[in-house]
């Protein structure tokens, strides 16, 4: 099977200014995505709360549309660390990308939301921004063994708290993780690559004796 696409050509990483993060120059966190049911972004407002008991300097981006909005809205109106947006479209996304250092994922606790490619997936690594999500699955193993993300229980809030700090106190673990995120961009789901797999789909489809006439050329 063939993932969704790193668009590594429109989205581009943002070189980290080294300044020490504070409640004047926060850390951003950016969830830009669907907001119902499937994708609880409750979670999100969950640790969006603990990083505010804990005096944390962490902002939460959340943009998007979804029957659980008003349920959100509602939620992060008292929580000055938490600021909302309509979805706007991928530009939007773009542009709350440039000024994040890490994108969250957010499904409900059920094995078989675990098993898709989302497209806020493949933007984040594009965009070269550390990876948080809150599920299991072929995604969590990815980021791992790539050194460009973390997991944390959705049940355990408290847990985010301990991870995230580790990357308020080092620029330079944040900056390599975010490195990695776009070399996997770049290596296993930008545009090329996918040609090329796919290619090699079609060819290996094809009877032993025939030739196709489709090249990369071709694929443009």
């Amino acid at each position: 099977l063939l993932p969704n696409l790193a668009d590594c050509d429109y989205f581009t990483p943002v070189e980290p200014s080294g300044e020490k993060f504070s409640e004047d120059h926060p850390f951003v966190i950016t969830y830009a995505g669907a907001i119902g049911y499937a994708n609880q972004v409750d979670h999100v407002i969950d640790v969006a709360a603990k990083c505010l008991e804990n005096d944390l300097p962490v902002q939460f981006h959340i943009a998007g549309e979804g029957a659980q909005k008003d349920q959100i809205l509602s939620r992060a109106s008292d929580m000055p660390n938490v600021v909302m947006y309509d979805s706007g479209g991928k530009e939007n996304v773009r542009k709350l990308m440039d000024i994040s250092h890490a994108a969250i994922i957010s499904y409900r606790n059920e094995n078989i939301l675990s098993t898709g490619c989302p497209n806020k997936y493949m933007d984040a690594l594009a965009a070269g921004k550390l990876v948080i999500i809150n599920f299991r699955g072929w995604i969590k193993s990815e980021i791992e063994t790539a050194e460009c993300g973390f997991s944390y229980p959705a049940d355990n809030p408290g847990s985010f708290h301990a991870v995230i700090k580790s990357f308020l106190d080092s620029p330079m673990m944040l900056a390599h993780f975010q490195q990695n995120a776009r070399i996997l961009a770049e290596e296993r789901y930008d545009v090329p690559v996918f040609q090329v797999n796919l290619l090699r789909i079609i060819n290996g489809h094809q009877p032993k004796n025939s030739k196709s006439s489709l090249t990369s050329t071709a694929l443009g």
